[in-house]
């Protein structure tokens, strides 16, 4: 295995740049209607209880708009700060590995596959690959070949590139 450091191309900042732009347009999309659905179910609770009309039913509704708060700080601000951070990455790491196992599994949601590396775990659920040109094929690798990964230090789920290496 070998890691190797390379500044970012342009082409690279630009992707970097158009998919937290791409991200945000989606996050603000949905985000908004579910904030303003969970500022109304506080505006409308607070009243019943100011006014004392409170019932189970004001109870279980802010327990649920809590919830649905308590899982944006948790979940999605991680996720848009990550992706924010990224924009400031000058640098990729380009690690050529050995693949040691692959695991195919057949589930109702479709086939995943987990590639465990001597560097990591690659689980195609569970990542992005930015660049996907050519598309890189889960289904045609298998044990002791060699993958080229390319990828930010601190990002586990935002790949640039994987191909395979000879």
């Amino acid at each position: 295995m070998t890691i190797i450091t390379y500044p970012l191309s342009e082409e690279e900042q630009k992707l970097l740049k158009k998919i937290f732009k791409f991200r945000l347009f989606i996050g603000v999309f949905f985000m908004l209607p579910l904030l303003y659905a969970v500022f109304f179910i506080f505006f409308n609770v607070s009243n019943k209880f100011l006014n004392s009309e409170y019932d189970g039913m004001s109870f279980f509704a802010l327990l649920f708009a809590i919830i649905i708060v308590l899982l944006f700080f948790k979940y999605v601000l991680p996720f848009y700060k990550r992706s924010y951070k990224n924009l400031a990455e000058k640098n990729k790491l380009v690690i050529t590995t050995r693949i040691l196992n692959v695991e195919k599994r057949t589930t109702t949601k479709g086939i995943r596959y987990i590639i465990t590396t001597e560097y990591r775990k690659i689980d195609n659920w569970a990542i992005s690959i930015i660049d996907n040109q050519p598309p890189f094929i889960f289904s045609d690798v298998s044990v002791g070949s060699s993958l080229e990964i390319h990828c930010l230090e601190h990002n586990k789920t935002d790949i640039f590139k994987i191909t395979k290496s000879s």
